[in-house]
């Protein structure tokens, strides 16, 4: 998980120098030589804003959570939750192991806090562990 400083698609970008289709393409093969896979996001679309109004505004999504196959096969309903800037650029990532938690998605979207969420992941985890 980490930023990547790569736009990997135009959807991913808003505002600023128009998307770089080179980059895009380095990023998916350097994936695809890799052996990873990007993990399916939920919530906000960007990760990164340069904070600034209007016409100067930039959105990017340069953050994003990676998995090698094994890792998605031990863990294939991962999600990774975009979640509300607090006092950064960056947008804080969330990665539930086990997916979206009942309470999320009964609530009509991703909450700010996802404290129960990360431990019932924990406890299933510790407790496929154990067996």
């Amino acid at each position: 998980m980490g930023d990547t400083n790569v736009v990997a698609s135009p959807s991913e970008k808003y505002g600023g120098a128009p998307f770089d289709f080179n980059n895009a393409k380095w990023y998916h093969d350097f994936l695809e030589k890799s052996l990873l896979m990007e993990i399916q996001s939920k919530g906000g679309t960007y990760t990164w804003s340069n904070q600034r109004c209007e016409e100067d505004e930039i959105c990017e999504k340069l953050d994003k959570v990676m998995s090698s196959l094994e890792w998605n096969f031990i863990f294939p309903k991962a999600i990774a939750i975009i979640d509300v800037p607090i006092a950064s650029d960056h947008t804080p990532i969330v990665l539930l192991i086990n997916g979206v938690t009942k309470r999320e998605s009964n609530s009509g979207g991703p909450k700010s806090s996802y404290g129960s969420g990360i431990e019932k992941s924990l406890e299933k985890t510790k407790s496929r562990q154990m067996t």
